[in-house]
C-alpha cells in the first residue's frame, strides 16, 4: 500500500467516518487502479465464520425483505442474504439464488480496521474512489453478478461516474446495466433489466468511482463516494449522512493477485429496515482478462 495526499472537504457527521476537514488518502494500486479512500481505511481480511448480522464488518447485517430473495428462517425471508453471504455462496445466497458464477469467497473489503478473530470493527469508509494510471490496462470489464429487489420491476441501475483528484464532485454517470423503473407496477414499455451474466467494456476517467440507483427509493442514487451523494439536493431517499441508520451504501471488495479483480456491491442500509433490500453486484476486471476465478 503506498500513500497519496489529498484535500477532502465534506459535510456532516457518521459515527466510525473522519468528519469534515483537510484529510490525506490512504490509496492501495493493482495494477492499473488504484483505490484511494480515507486516512486509517484499507483492505481488510475476513471470514466466512464471521458471518453473523452483527453488523461487523458493517456490510455483516441481516437481509430481511420479500420472499423473493430467498430463505425462510423466522427472522425473515433472506436473513443471511447479505453481500458477505453471497461472495461466500452460503445460507440463503446458496445456489440456485445466488451470484452468478463461482463465489469467490470472502475477499477482503475496503473499509476501516476489522479484528477478524475477535469480529470487531470494520466500519464503513464512505470516501472511496478509483484513479486510472493510462495504458492499455486502463480499459476494463464489467459482469452483472446479481441484481435483486422486493419489486421485480424496480431493480437497480449500476454503473461508473467521473470525479476529479480529490473525490469533491459526483460528475457525469455511465450506466453500465439497467435495472427496472420505479415508475408504473407492471414495467410496460420499459426497458427490461439487463440480464445477470451480461458483460460491459468502458474506459474511466483518470478518477472515477461507482454508483447504484435505487429505483424503489425514488431513484436515488448511492456511490463509493457515499459523502458527496448524501449531499446531493433531493437525494433523500438513499439517506443522508445524519441519519445513517437509512444511508444506502457501496461496498468495495478486491481480489489480488496475477488478474486482480474488483466486486463492487450496491445495497440498501445494512439490515435493509423497510424490507425492500435492494442488492446489486458487479464485478471488474481488466478488458483482456477472462472469466476465470482463481
Amino acid at each position: 500500500m503506498k500513500t497519496e495526499n489529498h484535500q477532502h472537504h465534506r459535510g456532516g457527521v457518521l459515527k466510525l467516518v473522519i468528519a469534515t476537514g483537510i484529510l490525506a488518502s490512504a490509496c492501495a494500486t493493482s495494477y492499473a487502479q488504484a483505490v484511494i479512500g480515507s486516512p486509517g481505511a484499507g483492505w481488510q481480511p475476513w471470514n466466512v465464520q464471521g458471518l453473523n448480522n452483527n453488523s461487523a464488518p458493517f456490510w455483516d447485517a441481516p437481509t430481511t425483505t420479500d420472499a423473493n430473495y430467498g430463505g425462510s428462517d423466522p427472522g425473515g425471508p433472506g436473513k443471511n442474504k447479505n453481500i458477505g453471504f453471497c461472495l461466500a455462496g452460503l445460507a440463503d445466497c446458496a445456489a440456485p439464488n445466488g451470484l452468478a458464477g463461482k463465489p469467490p469467497g470472502a475477499v477482503p473489503f475496503w473499509g476501516l480496521p476489522y479484528n477478524s478473530a475477535s469480529d470487531q470493527g470494520g466500519g464503513i469508509d464512505l470516501h472511496i474512489y478509483f484513479r486510472a494510471k493510462g495504458g492499455e490496462e486502463r480499459t476494463l470489464k464489467a459482469r452483472l453478478l446479481g441484481n435483486v429487489s422486493s419489486i421485480k420491476v424496480e431493480t437497480n441501475h449500476i454503473g461508473w461516474f467521473e470525479t476529479d483528484a480529490a473525490g469533491r464532485t459526483i460528475g457525469k454517470l455511465h450506466q453500465l446495466f439497467q435495472g427496472g423503473h420505479s415508475k408504473g407496477s407492471s414495467g410496460q414499455g420499459l426497458p427490461p433489466p439487463s440480464p445477470i451474466g451480461s458483460t460491459a467494456t468502458f474506459t474511466p476517467t483518470e478518477y472515477f468511482g461507482f454508483y447504484f440507483i435505487d429505483v424503489s427509493e425514488g431513484s436515488c442514487i448511492s456511490a463509493t463516494l457515499e459523502d458527496v451523494a448524501a449531499s446531493i439536493p433531493n437525494n433523500d431517499g438513499c439517506g443522508s449522512l445524519s441519519d445513517p441508520n437509512w444511508l444506502h451504501n457501496m461496498v468495495v471488495f478486491g481480489k489480488s493477485g496475477k488478474r486482480p479483480r474488483y466486486y463492487i456491491a450496491g445495497e440498501d442500509p445494512p439490515g435493509c429496515g423497510d424490507s425492500d433490500c435492494n442488492l446489486t453486484v458487479i464485478k471488474i476486471t481488466q478488458s483482456a482478462d477472462d472469466e476465470r476465478d482463481e
